[in-house]
């Protein structure tokens, strides 16, 4: 088969049955918000988007085993494999999946929060947003970085979706006792954060179930 892919407006993914990867691709265009500081170089620019990936690369890649189950050509031929999740954000100029707001701030200043906005496929981010920080609520030594919190908004944890996890430091979520996940004030990830990925990757191909774990 090689490849089999599925494009989606916020994200793509690329089933390799060779290399038994399973790669979810977001196109992010980047807006330059200088917030009053000085221009944006590209020397500038390229170094916040490789910490982004960096930050992501750490927390969400590499940490997961899908196994398929089902009654398909696909799911009989590979029922003794292991497939391996990965995220990639690649940095575009047109055809993005997100707009990305990545706005200038002192290296001390914590006061603004990012957001995602899943309907508008919409990110604001900060340049501390690569750095530790120390949450309301959070345990003692429990510090989060708020790229890859966003990021798992990004990949589904999202309230606009029905269905589907999203901050669990709100009080009313089921969640909300687990301050070390990553969609509350830590950085460990749970399969429940994968939930929204899986669902779209098991509709890309019919009688065939993926199971995951970390």
């Amino acid at each position: 088969m090689g490849h089999i892919v599925k494009k989606t407006p916020r994200l793509d993914i690329d089933i390799n049955t060779e290399s038994k990867n399973i790669v979810v691709i977001q196109r992010w265009k980047y807006n330059w918000i200088v917030n009053g500081f000085a221009d944006w170089n590209y020397k500038e620019k390229q170094k916040i988007h490789e910490s982004f990936e960096k930050e992501m690369n750490k927390v969400w890649n590499r940490r997961t085993q899908l196994k398929v189950t089902g009654n398909s050509l696909f799911a009989k031929k590979y029922k003794n494999d292991t497939f391996r999740l990965f995220f990639d954000i690649k940095w575009v100029l047109t055809n993005e999946h997100w707009s990305v707001d990545v706005v200038k701030v002192a290296s001390n200043n914590y006061n603004n929060r990012p957001f995602v906005n899943w309907n508008i496929r919409h990110i604001k981010l900060y340049t501390v947003d690569i750095q530790s920080m120390f949450k309301v609520g959070a345990p003692i030594n429990v510090s989060q970085k708020n790229i890859a919190h966003e990021f798992g908004h990004a990949i589904g944890n999202s309230s606009s979706i029905a269905g589907m996890h999203a901050d669990e430091y709100n009080t009313a979520s089921p969640f909300n006792s687990d301050k070390v996940s990553i969609m509350n004030v830590g950085m460990e990830l749970r399969i429940r954060h994968f939930d929204y990925i899986l669902g779209e990757i098991d509709a890309m191909l019919t009688n065939t179930k993926f199971s995951l774990s970390l």
